[in-house]
């Protein structure tokens, strides 16, 4: 009973040291299913066209409002840890899973729409050896904080 008992402590410490947030999904919030994975997302997020040719991943992309999402679901997912002065990131738990969330002031090589640019990085998911990275490219810090919503939505089956 007593290693029952320091085993669910150890792993509430290591919960809330890796700063697991509650979801608040908005009642107009539609749930997105993206076939390995799911999300919420406001209304006016949609389908987009794919900008290129997956190689090795399962990758999509969304637009809404101000907001352009993008995701590369495979083994060579990027881990989002490039250096860099304009970075910002810390980890925490999304559907009990460790993820790694970063913001940049401007997007990396100006590869998006908007200057803003959140992303989120789940090193591990419910396939083996399969990781999955999702970006936004924000048109506000109000569609930033949207994106950041989106990602704390995220579930796998």
């Amino acid at each position: 009973m007593i290693r029952v008992v320091v085993l669910a402590a150890s792993i509430f410490g290591w919960a809330a040291a890796l700063g697991a947030h509650p979801v608040h999904i908005p009642a107009t919030w539609k749930c997105i299913d993206a076939g390995r994975f799911s999300f919420w997302a406001p209304p006016g997020v949609v389908p987009a066209p794919l900008r290129g040719r997956p190689v090795d991943s399962y990758v999509g992309e969304y637009r809404g409002h101000q907001l352009f999402l993008s995701f590369d679901y495979g083994p060579y997912s990027s881990s989002l840890q490039t250096p860099g002065d304009n970075l910002r990131s810390h980890d925490e738990l999304i559907d009990g899973r460790a993820a790694r969330l970063v913001s940049y002031t401007a997007a990396p090589n100006g590869d998006f729409a908007w200057p803003n640019f959140v992303a989120v990085h789940f090193p591990k998911t419910q396939e083996h050896g399969m990781r999955l990275t999702m970006y936004a490219s924000c048109g506000s810090a109000l569609s930033c904080r949207e994106a950041e919503q989106i990602f704390r939505s995220i579930r796998f089956p």
